[in-house]
């Protein structure tokens, strides 16, 4: 995942897909694979009206879908890598990201709990 995206893995999310590699619930996934996390991201980052509509996808690490169209991500920082464990969402309406999580285990815990 790291060569096809040219980026290394935050510690955080590398142990979340060893131990799990995408969660799924009935509507569908909740934490993509490593495989959609490769695919979804290069999509975003080669949608060819993507500079129309929103800004570049480049510094972000999309993981996760809300179900609704927006997307959770780890910040990008300049130097090409995740040097951040805050989480943030990017609202597909407004193309705006908002904060959401200090870590990747507060926001689970926050996400996932029933």
């Amino acid at each position: 995942m790291e060569m096809a995206l040219a980026l290394s893995i935050p510690e955080e999310l590398r142990a979340l897909w060893q131990e799990a590699n995408g969660v799924q619930n009935h509507y569908g996934p909740m934490i993509w694979s490593t495989q959609e996390v490769i695919e979804e991201n290069l999509e975003l980052r080669a949608y060819p009206d993507q500079n129309n509509l929103y800004m570049s996808f480049e510094s972000m690490l999309c993981f996760m879908p809300d179900g609704g169209g927006d997307l959770f991500f780890c910040p990008i920082q300049g130097d090409g890598k995740v040097n951040r464990s805050d989480i943030f969402v990017w609202k597909h309406e407004t193309d705006s990201r908002e904060w959401v999580a200090p870590n990747l285990q507060q926001f689970l815990e926050t996400r996932l709990s029933p």
